[in-house]
C-alpha cells in the first residue's frame, strides 16, 4: 500500500491532537525515517526516526519519535510491533542506538520493558554526562516549544550496537529540545 503524507498526517492529528499546519511542517523534515504498518490497505501505526549523533564518539543513533496506532487498533499489538519495526530499520540503517521521550510514567514503563532502560537526562541536567544530538536542523526547529517543561522528562535509551556504543557506566544527556513520544 502506497502511504500518502496525508495518510501520516491524519494519523498523527489523530492520536496527538496537532492541528495538521503543525504535523505538516513535521512531515517536511527531509531527514527523517517514517516506519509504517498497514492492514486491510489502511495505515493503523507509525513512527519516525530522527537522526542523532553521540557526540563524544561520534555513533549515530535514531530518535524514535511520534510513535502511535489508530484508536480503533489499540490492544492488538501494534504498538509493539511498530517499536520492533522502528528499533530494526534503525539497525538496518547502521544505528548503534535508538532513544525516546516517553510523554509520561506508564509509557516509560512500557519502554522499560522492551529494553530502553538507560537513562538519558535533559540538556540542563548535563554535568558530567556525554551529550546526544540531533542531527536534523528540521526537526530542531519543529519540536522547538517553550511549553515543555524539559527536567520533567527524562530519555531512555536502548543499544542496538554494543561492540560500538556500550554508555552503561555512563550518564547521557540530550543536548537538544526534543519532543516527547
Amino acid at each position: 500500500m502506497s502511504i500518502s503524507i496525508n495518510d501520516r498526517i491524519s494519523l498523527f492529528c489523530e492520536c496527538f491532537g496537532d492541528t495538521r499546519e503543525e504535523v505538516r511542517k513535521f512531515f517536511s523534515c527531509s531527514d527523517i525515517i517514517n516506519v509504517s504498518i498497514c492492514k486491510e490497505d489502511r495505515l493503523v501505526s507509525m513512527a519516525s526516526l530522527v537522526p542523532i549523533l553521540a557526540l563524544e564518539n561520534n555513533i549515530s543513533g535514531y530518535y524514535i519519535y511520534g510513535v502511535c496506532v489508530v484508536p480503533d487498533m489499540r490492544g492488538k499489538g501494534l504498538f509493539r510491533e511498530i517499536m520492533q519495526l522502528s528499533e530494526y530499520e534503525a539497525k538496518s540503517k547502521g544505528a548503534s542506538f535508538v532513544c525516546l521521550i516517553p510523554a509520561d510514567a506508564s509509557l516509560a514503563e512500557t519502554y522499560k520493558k522492551m529494553g530502553y532502560t538507560i537513562p538519558v537526562s535533559q540538556k540542563n541536567e548535563r554535568i558530567g554526562a556525554k551529550g546526544i544530538a540531533l542531527i536534523s536542523n528540521e526537526f530542531r526547529e519543529f519540536a522547538k516549544s517553550d511549553s515543555i517543561e524539559m527536567d520533567q522528562q527524562k530519555g531512555l535509551l536502548k543499544v542496538l550496537n554494543e561492540n560500538e556504543f556500550n554508555p552503561c557506566n555512563e550518564k547521557l544527556c540530550f543536548l537538544d529540545d526534543m519532543g516527547d513520544v
